[in-house]
């Protein structure tokens, strides 16, 4: 179905550019009804709509160029000749904001495993004695063999609490001069932390280290290896995540690049919670191995189900990709080969309630859900359509952004943005940029994509908009089925 038609939608991510300059750029006090009803270009188009029957979708974009935020939300349902899309406008406060620019992988879990090179002593010091003498805001770079500081990263532990009132404690490791109390409970929690999240410096491995001094004349560091690996204390040097379940802290299989070569295999651990008159406390004499991956199989992504009680993992050991299905309270794991990887081949995985969706690029997408008995099965969706194959539809599919999905038994959708991903790094850190193209829907069963759509339109030439900054975002972007 190669259909070019423009769709005349009242969509969120809509406003035209001429009510985006004439009537935007006047203050947000004067917005027009125009602005909720827009032209949407279909892009692409594949397949029978009426496939998509009873799929309802959200999504919200918000505006931050003027006076007031304001936010685009809308709702689209499928019925058997495509979407009807309504859209609506409101004003929002920056507390709301706040709240849904703290939804990126590191914020919305409760605890972090990660690297802090400034808690290596050796190394702090020395780049302390360059920063002599500079001010606030003054920074440098230097090649150095990080190697020669430290035989492991030094890694920390943050916890917070689910109280307005906690506080936020980072325990440090112990090993390679690593500043922070050997004494009582930091002592334990430093041993620990030094023996199960030892992740060695690659020998002689050089790189560049950036010394920044902030307005209150501290510094912070940054390192950048000759492979590109990019590390800045806890947002880019993350080794795991967790999150607080009822009175105890789940520690998820090792998620960030340097997790990844932990060895042997990686585990979910539960660590008791302790409250004390000065905050949280890790009980690490009560550490319980939850869960633990095959031999040889590394975890790119995990996720805690809706009731906490399953931690579904995609892992692969470089050629082989599995699911891991893991009981919190059991202990018990269960392994489910999807596929085998190709060179370079590349995949994502998504979540909802008690199932997890693999998307593995050109080859297809896999389920993970419950069936009968307790048991888990996988099912394939082939992204095996010549449409599917082509550059135009790898450059989009493999380009989206805040994608969510949704799985009725039968059919699997996928909606969400699409656009151009690029990355780019200066002396102050790393920084992933979203140039917004549109929106899309996706739907397969069992015999492969039965529809596509995407739809372009003039709202990615007006800046200013906030589309969502990770993969699954449900502050921007929901799929359900409803019938």
């Amino acid at each position: 179905m190669g259909n070019k038609k423009i769709h005349v939608l009242s969509i969120l991510l809509a406003v035209l550019v001429i009510a985006g300059s004439a009537v935007l750029g006047t203050g947000s006090g004067r917005i027009a009804k125009s602005a909720d009803a827009v032209e949407f270009k279909s892009a692409q188009s594949f397949g029978d709509p009426a496939a998509a029957k009873g799929l309802a979708l959200k999504a919200n974009a918000f505006f931050m160029g003027y006076e007031y935020p304001f936010k685009w939300s809308t709702n689209a349902v499928f019925a058997e000749n495509g979407p009807g899309f309504s859209t609506i406008h409101e004003k929002v406060d920056q507390y709301y904001l706040h709240n849904i620019y703290n939804t990126n992988e590191f914020m919305r879990h409760e605890a972090k495993v990660y690297v802090d090179l400034g808690l290596n002593g050796k190394l702090y010091q020395y780049a302390f004695d360059l920063m002599r003498g500079a001010g606030p805001g003054a920074s440098k770079t230097v090649e150095i063999k990080l190697s020669d500081y430290m035989e492991y990263y030094p890694v920390a532990i943050m916890v917070d609490g689910q109280k307005e009132n906690d506080h936020i404690f980072i325990y440090t490791g112990s090993s390679n001069d690593i500043s922070g109390s050997e004494r009582g409970s930091a002592g334990r929690i430093n041993s620990w932390l030094a023996e199960h999240f030892a992740v060695p410096v690659p020998k002689d491995e050089a790189g560049t280290l950036r010394i920044f001094k902030n307005s209150e004349n501290n510094i912070t560091l940054g390192y950048t290896s000759e492979d590109g690996r990019y590390i800045e204390e806890h947002m880019t040097g993350l080794i795991a995540f967790g999150d607080i379940v009822g009175s105890s802290c789940i520690i998820d299989l090792y998620t960030g690049d340097l997790g990844t070569t932990l060895a042997p295999g990686a585990a979910v651990y539960e660590i008791p919670i302790r409250e004390t008159r000065y905050g949280l406390d890790l009980d690490v004499s009560g550490v319980r191995e939850a869960a633990r991956n095959e031999e040889g199989f590394a975890s790119r992504f995990c996720e805690l189900s809706a009731d906490k009680s399953m931690l579904l993992a995609a892992a692969d050991d470089g050629s082989t990709l599995k699911a891991f299905v893991m009981s919190i309270s059991t202990g018990r794991t269960r392994s489910l080969e999807l596929c085998t990887l190709s060179a370079g081949q590349d995949y994502r995985a998504y979540y909802k309630d008690d199932y997890m969706v693999v998307d593995v690029f050109r080859d297809a997408w896999y389920c993970v859900a419950p069936g009968e008995g307790g048991s888990f099965e996988v099912i394939r969706f082939p992204q095996s359509s010549a449409f599917e194959q082509s550059a135009d539809f790898a450059m989009l599919h493999e380009g989206s952004m805040c994608t969510d999905v949704s799985f009725d038994g039968e059919k699997l959708a996928a909606a969400g943005y699409y656009g151009t991903v690029t990355r780019r790094e200066t002396q102050y850190g790393r920084y992933t940029n979203f140039d917004f193209k549109g929106l899309y829907a996706s739907v397969y069963d069992k015999g492969g994509l039965k529809y596509h759509e995407a739809w372009e339109n003039s709202l990615r030439s007006l800046g200013s908009f906030e589309f969502g900054r990770q993969m699954q975002d449900r502050n921007f972007v929901t799929a359900d089925w409803t019938e």
